[in-house]
């Protein structure tokens, strides 16, 4: 039988170091030092409380879901909300059987704060790609932030 909330913190320490280690290869590439504990982390009391799954990924509230029943449109609902809350981008990353897949909106990425409101309301339109292909979105946005605001919120 399997723990099915076992199999959930499995799926979000699986995208932790994924993102620990897009942040290792963009700290090398702009030559400074990593810091000494992992940058990204699990919130391990969201389950009790609400909100993303995951602490410090630029800009991003992930939603992260390791099941083999997709239940996609409840995920993603959860993760809106999350990231409306913290006025966050919303991403969904889920693994099936097989593989790890990403939903996120086709909205542009926005900096301007007076913008955030008319794209956070707008239905927007979502798309699903591969984790790899998630990577070089993500990269992108990691290396913006560690350049422009020396974090990762």
């Amino acid at each position: 039988m399997v723990n099915i909330r076992a199999k959930g913190q499995r799926g979000e320490r699986d995208i932790v170091n994924w993102c620990n280690d897009i942040y290792a290869e963009v700290h090398e590439t702009l030559g400074i030092p990593l810091p000494p504990k992992p940058i990204a982390q699990r919130r391990q009391n969201q389950s009790a409380v609400g909100g993303m799954d995951i602490d410090n990924t630029c800009g991003y509230a992930f939603e992260i879901k390791n099941q083999e029943n997709l239940n996609l449109n409840t995920w993603w609902k959860q993760c809106v909300t999350s990231a409306a809350e913290t006025r966050k981008r919303p991403v969904l990353i889920y693994k099936d059987k097989r593989k790890w897949s990403v939903m996120l909106e086709l909205n542009p990425w926005v900096h301007n704060p007076e913008e955030f409101e008319y794209y956070h309301n707008k239905a927007p339109i979502r798309a699903i790609i591969t984790l790899d292909d998630f990577k070089d979105i993500f990269r992108a946005h990691a290396t913006d932030f560690i350049i422009t605001t020396g974090g990762y919120t």
